[in-house]
């Protein structure tokens, strides 16, 4: 599991965006690199299909990590988006972004479907999800669809929607499930087929701690006696080696506005592990 930068909320006027790389083995982080000299902020972190470890960022360029440095790949820009939805599609060998916020206003969010294959971006659609930002993406390997959860609207409402998009066109499959919200942490569990989703912003505005499965066909809430902290922004990633979903940090609430702890998910129960 990698992770790259991110945002340290250490007060109001204290908020460094930070350059470093981790990576996690199942039993501590590593750091790769303490500066790699980019800043990363809403940015998401793929593995495309030949290996290489990119990161598409808010300014519409990708990044290539080639072992010491982070490399920005020649490509067309999809303009500026910040807290857009992103996964990388294995199917159709491709990274797919949705939504975002292209501006400083609420209403400059787009509705808008991008994908990088590798040399530039290019628009794949323009109708599906209406425009949103804060929403969470996944790539469900057994039925071959990209999973888009939740999201922040035009009208600044918290959505409750589930969308699927199968390479040519987006459907929503679900209105009904887990709580309207954004900036949940998201992953696919590839031993139990799910798509796992945890934390986000409820309607109420109110940081949440509840986890929920999609089978392709309905939601189910989890119940563990253990969960982590309410938070959102969580990074939640699939560990295919130890077949567990990962969760590190994200932002919290009252007194700790930003989380460093680490938490496995293995299909029934929440462990911390740091």
């Amino acid at each position: 599991m990698w992770l790259a930068g991110g945002q340290q909320l250490i007060s109001n006027s204290n908020t460094p965006v930070l350059s470093d790389l981790w990576s996690w083995d199942g039993a501590r982080w590593s750091e790769l690199s303490a500066n790699t000299a980019t800043p990363m902020i809403t940015h998401k972190l793929f593995v495309d299909a030949a290996g290489r470890l990119l990161a598409a960022l808010s300014q519409g360029l990708v990044a290539r990590w080639d072992g010491q440095h982070w490399i920005t790949v020649v490509a067309n820009s999809a303009s500026r988006r910040e807290s857009a939805a992103g996964a990388y599609d294995a199917e159709r060998k491709q990274f797919v972004t949705f939504g975002g916020l292209i501006g400083g206003r609420a209403y400059d969010t787009t509705g808008e479907t991008w994908a990088f294959a590798g040399t530039q971006w290019t628009r794949i659609a323009t109708t599906g999800p209406p425009a949103m930002l804060g929403g969470a993406m996944a790539f469900d390997s057994r039925r071959r669809v990209l999973v888009l959860f939740g999201g922040l609207d035009i009208a600044g409402r918290k959505l409750p929607d589930t969308w699927e998009w199968n390479g040519t066109h987006w459907t929503r499959v679900a209105t009904t499930g887990p709580a309207a919200r954004f900036g949940a942490g998201i992953a696919f569990d590839q031993t139990r087929g799910e798509t796992v989703i945890f934390g986000g912003v409820d309607a109420e505005n109110q940081k949440l701690a509840d986890t929920w499965r999609w089978d392709g066909t309905r939601w189910r809430q989890a119940a563990s006696a253990v969960a982590p902290p309410r938070r959102s922004e969580g990074y939640l990633a699939y560990d295919e080696m130890r077949r567990v979903c990962v969760l590190f940090g994200g932002e919290g609430v009252d007194v700790v506005p930003t989380l460093g702890d680490t938490w496995e998910w293995n299909g029934t129960s929440w462990t911390r592990v740091r």
